[in-house]
């Protein structure tokens, strides 16, 4: 393997450098998370020191919790890495970046060059006389230091290649997106407006899917739909939550969650209308003629 290619034995990073970058002081959290978590993958990337220049790659790279997270934060991210092509590939460049590596590779070969001369030392040592070995004044000067240093090169690539490789991440669940459409699609035709979802109500889906390798696409869409018409007061508290949703999906096997009908009339009418609203809801998404979210 290549010296450009050995994967490095650590990153350098400096955390007051990276925050006194006035471009990362005006970017959000995410943003600057997004940037940081590149940064470091491209030191260990089989690209190593660059990154693909391919969206398809670098949202997983950056650790988003979907596609659509990293093409909102896209923008501002991928301004601060370089377009480059090398060996016919499309890749991105970072100047800090490429010093760090530089410096890295250049006691790389300060030890691979000491290591050489260790076994020259060595070899030169063997083949002379036994009587001559005896002089002192025949010795190579810092014999016992060299052969040192050989030592400590040979320690480091014992260890580069005992350390395990990283393991590829998990392919995305192919229900995730088309479930999360719909769902954002069924929370803006109840309130009229997208919910604000975070990356809790996401990972709490993904989690689930996980756990339910065999619940399809379909059956999913029921249940949420009959989770967003439910009337029972605490589910209706929860704001059609999807993390809500997605701890207690069996809840909503049978149909909404309604709410039992009191015994004073005026009550009872209150909570019937509202049942029969709920009703009209899981109708009016469960029409066959059209695509409500499309």
């Amino acid at each position: 393997m290549s010296d450009l290619k050995r994967k490095p034995l650590y990153q350098p990073w400096n955390e007051e450098a990276f925050r006194a970058d006035l471009h990362v002081g005006a970017m959000t959290p995410t943003q600057r998370w997004i940037y940081r978590t590149l940064l470091q993958a491209a030191f260990f990337h089989s690209t190593r020191p660059h990154l693909p220049d391919d969206d398809a790659q670098l949202w997983l790279l950056a650790g988003c919790e979907t596609p659509k997270q990293w093409e909102r934060n896209k923008g501002v991210v991928r301004a601060m890495f370089t377009p480059v092509e090398v060996d016919g590939l499309r890749l991105l460049s970072q100047k800090r970046l490429l010093a760090d590596w530089d410096r890295l590779e250049e006691k790389r070969q300060i030890l691979s060059e000491n290591g050489r001369r260790g076994r020259k030392a060595q070899l030169q040592s063997s083949n002379r006389p036994a009587n001559a070995e005896q002089m002192p004044g025949n010795c190579p000067p810092f014999a016992g230091q060299e052969k040192l240093k050989e030592v400590e090169v040979k320690r480091s690539e014992v260890k580069e290649n005992l350390k395990p490789a990283p393991k590829p991440p998990a392919p995305a669940d192919p229900r995730f997106q088309p479930f999360l459409d719909f769902a954002f699609g069924a929370f803006e035709q109840k309130h009229g407006q997208k919910p604000t979802w975070s990356g809790k109500d996401f990972r709490a889906l993904s989690t689930m899917l996980a756990s339910n390798k065999g619940l399809g696409a379909d059956e999913l869409q029921r249940r949420f739909r009959n989770y967003i018409s439910s009337t029972e007061t605490f589910t209706q508290k929860q704001g059609d939550s999807l993390a809500y949703f997605s701890a207690h999906t069996d809840s909503f096997l049978a149909g909404p969650m309604l709410a039992v009908q009191g015994k004073g009339a005026s009550n009872g009418n209150a909570k019937s209308s509202a049942n029969n609203a709920a009703a009209s809801f899981v109708q009016h998404f469960t029409e066959p003629k059209q695509d409500r979210l499309g």
